[in-house]
C-alpha cells in the first residue's frame, strides 16, 4: 500500500481517480488545488503525489517545481496527469523533474500500473540534463537523442519506442565513460509532435560498469554546479 497524494481541480476525475486507486489498497489524500497539496505535503508522510498539469493559479508545473525546491521532499516521486502533449511542456516537466506521465483520458489499468512502477523504482538522486547546445546521439538509425542520463537509465527523445522493448544504445557518452554493449528496457513512451519522449531503464549493468557511469555523472554535475557559481 502506498500514500498517494492527488491533486486535481476537476471534482469528477479527483472522485474517479481515488477511488481506482483505493481499490487497489492505496490510501489516498485529495487536494482540489495546490494550496491544499502544500498543506497536506507539510503534515503528511507520502509516497507518491500525482497532479494535474493544467490547473487554475497554480498549474502542476509550478507545483512540480515547489515540491521540489524543498530537501525533504526531493525523494517523493511525481507524476502529472494530463492531455497535454506539446514538446516544450513534456522537456519542462522533465527538467523539473517529473517521474511519469499519466495521460487523459484516463484508463484505471494504466493508472494503477503507472502508480505501482512509480513507487517500486527508487527516485533517481544523481541525473545530468543535457541542454539545447549538446543532445548527444543515442542511436542513430532510430534517431534518439539522450535528454537525461542517471545512474539507472535516461531519458530519449526522437522515434517511437515500445513499452518493455530492448535495445542496444551506442552514444558518445557512453564512448567517454568506456562503457560497452548498454542494453536498455523501454519504461514509458509519450508522443509530442510526431516525436516521443521515453524513459529507459539500464540492464544488468556490471558494478565496474555502474562506478564508472556513477562518477562521471557526479563529476559533471559538480562541473556544472561550479560553472553556475
Amino acid at each position: 500500500m502506498a500514500r498517494v497524494l492527488l491533486i486535481d481541480d476537476d471534482p469528477d476525475i479527483l472522485l474517479f481517480s481515488s477511488k481506482v486507486l483505493e481499490n487497489a489498497g492505496h490510501k489516498i489524500f485529495k487536494a482540489k488545488d495546490a494550496d491544499q497539496a502544500f498543506d497536506i505535503l507539510q503534515r503528511e508522510e507520502l509516497d507518491l503525489v500525482i497532479s494535474d498539469a493544467n490547473m487554475p493559479q497554480i498549474s502542476g508545473f509550478e507545483v512540480v517545481k515547489h515540491v521540489k525546491s524543498f530537501k525533504k521532499f526531493k525523494h517523493i516521486p511525481i507524476a502529472l496527469l494530463t492531455s497535454r502533449r506539446e514538446k516544450t511542456d513534456v522537456e519542462k516537466a522533465i527538467q523539473l523533474g517529473v517521474s511519469d506521465y499519466i495521460v487523459k483520458p484516463i484508463s484505471p489499468k494504466t493508472l494503477t500500473e503507472k502508480v505501482t512502477k512509480l513507487i517500486s523504482t527508487p527516485l533517481k538522486i544523481n541525473q545530468i540534463e543535457f541542454n539545447s547546445g549538446f543532445v548527444p546521439l543515442a542511436e542513430a538509425s532510430l534517431k534518439l537523442r539522450i535528454l537525461t542520463l542517471s545512474s539507472d537509465g535516461a531519458t530519449l527523445s526522437g522515434g517511437a519506442l515500445e513499452i518493455g522493448e530492448t535495445l542496444k544504445l551506442g552514444s558518445s557518452i557512453f564512448s567517454q565513460i568506456q562503457l560497452d554493449d548498454i542494453q536498455v528496457t523501454v519504461d514509458s513512451c509519450v508522443e509530442t509532435n510526431g516525436k516521443y519522449i521515453s524513459t529507459v531503464s539500464f540492464n544488468k549493468l556490471s558494478r565496474k560498469s555502474q562506478a564508472k557511469l556513477d562518477d562521471w555523472i557526479k563529476a559533471r554535475l559538480k562541473e556544472n554546479k561550479q560553472g553556475a557559481a
